[in-house]
């Protein structure tokens, strides 16, 4: 589903209006009292068209390979920190955070590199690095880790286990998130699977993708009905009766868009069908003389981007149908 390359140092949204990647900082005077009134008070510096912060972040994944999004910050207004730093064994290294205070850090990575330190992100275009959650340990000799000391400063933390040279190079690879900034319950479960996939968590993994999933499919069906002149009731009552997420992904997006899923994205749908039944099968309801199933790296790579699909997937028929209530003689 990709058409072009989002870049990572920037923040992970952009406008479904005019496809505007935002720059770090132009969202800190949006009100974050709470979500609804984060949502309500976001909008295009380019373009200065009200968007919704999902589809937002729904586009700027869009415009990366799915492959790539397990690499990506995926909380709201988040992007990545990539670069290579010298570090001096058995000390540690402060540095401020991009942008000042209020940010959180996300997802940690770091790999031995015989890169020269000081590299960016722009630097290490085209490098291959193989990232490892920290902490690291270099030649069973030094364990290297990065930690937010504060709200406005990361620290490189090295310890010596045995002797070792003065100092190392390491490559980094973070991701940072506005502190208060609210998410939607599907991207905290979402984040939440991304530890647990560069962790090879996969019995996590598995239960927090297809909670993330559900939350969003049933976030995607209220918008949508919301953007038809639907209430609050009605749409319980709608979603009580489309109950479980096949009667959703087939009934009630057929109703509210006019097209059928199955039919639609019938590949991403047949093999979330088989993501669910292997859950089912060897998670969920495992004989009593059986072991819980072992996940490869593979497989949790693979269930990770059909879930990204089939979420795309639902939320393009979605978001098409709003545009046609928004502008139902297609002007703008």
């Amino acid at each position: 589903m990709a058409s072009q390359t989002a870049a990572m140092d920037k923040l992970n949204i952009v406008c479904p209006e005019c496809s505007n990647q935002f720059d770090k900082g132009t969202i800190a005077s949006i009100d974050t009292t709470d979500y609804q009134s984060f949502s309500s008070d976001f909008s295009c510096p380019r373009c200065n068209k009200y968007i919704h912060p999902e589809d937002a972040l729904l586009k700027y994944f869009s415009e990366i390979p799915t492959s790539e999004i397990p690499g990506r910050p995926v909380k709201i207004g988040g992007f990545a920190s990539v670069g290579t730093i010298e570090l001096d064994v058995g000390k540690t290294k402060e540095i401020p955070l991009i942008g000042g205070k209020a940010f959180d850090i996300g997802l940690k990575l770091l790999s031995e590199t015989d890169q020269p330190p000081n590299q960016t992100i722009r630097d290490l275009d085209g490098t291959t690095i193989q990232w490892f959650p920290g902490p690291l340990l270099i030649d069973d000799a030094v364990i290297v880790d990065i930690a937010q000391s504060n709200d406005g400063e990361i620290a490189f933390i090295t310890s010596e286990r045995e002797n070792y040279s003065s100092t190392i190079t390491v490559a980094y690879h973070y991701h940072l998130y506005r502190s208060t900034i609210p998410q939607p319950p599907w991207v905290t479960l979402l984040s939440e699977a991304l530890e647990s996939y560069h962790r090879g968590h996969g019995l996590a993994l598995y239960t927090l993708l297809f909670s993330s999933f559900e939350n969003l499919l049933a976030r995607e069906i209220t918008r949508t009905l919301r953007a038809t002149g639907w209430v609050d009731n009605p749409i319980d009552n709608f979603l009580k009766k489309y109950w479980t997420w096949e009667e959703r992904c087939k009934g009630a997006l057929k109703v509210i868009t006019s097209k059928h899923f199955p039919t639609e994205y019938s590949s991403i749908y047949n093999d979330l069908c088989q993501l669910r039944e292997t859950r089912n099968d060897e998670i969920i309801h495992v004989d009593s003389e059986d072991s819980v199933a072992e996940i490869g790296i593979q497989e949790l790579r693979s269930s990770f981007e059909t879930i990204l699909d089939a979420m795309m997937a639902i939320h393009t028929l979605c978001y098409e149908k709003r545009q046609e209530c928004l502008y139902p003689l297609g002007l703008p």
